[in-house]
């Protein structure tokens, strides 16, 4: 479980630096990402774009990595992401409004590396955070 819950470290840490080397050293190849309004899995290069926007969304995101298990080349993680939105997110105009938002991540580990993962976050409380989507 400690070199996992070490690489999931590393990767969030690596996400909250917006180090997109440091994220690439964590995924193993053929890497895909199933993430919330993708049109489909993302590789690596889909998966640092993705993060770029939400980078120029919320210049200050920072992960609390909350719990991690992990079993069999498996892993389940628990976060919670913090940001302040200062750039554009989807067209939208910032607002200045900080937001915290739940995540859940599956993982599959191979070789000491990321080699899928399944993102599930709250992003209908982030809007509601950010007061573009009512209560």
């Amino acid at each position: 479980m400690s070199q996992t819950r070490t690489l999931l470290g590393e990767l969030f840490a690596a996400v909250d630096a917006q180090d997109l080397g440091r994220v690439r050293s964590c995924l193993a190849p053929g890497f895909q990402a199933h993430a919330p309004g993708a049109p489909g899995p993302l590789d690596a290069d889909g998966y640092c774009s993705w993060m770029n926007g939400f980078f120029g969304a919320f210049p200050d995101v920072s992960h609390t990595l909350e719990i991690a298990l992990a079993e069999d080349g498996k892993a389940a993680a628990r976060l919670t992401i913090r940001g302040t939105n200062r750039g554009s997110l989807q067209g939208m105009p910032p607002t200045g409004r900080p937001v915290e938002i739940a995540s859940h991540n599956l993982f599959r580990i191979t070789d000491g590396k990321i080699a899928e993962q399944w993102i599930q976050a709250d992003f209908a409380g982030m809007l509601r955070q950010l007061g573009v989507m009512p209560g």
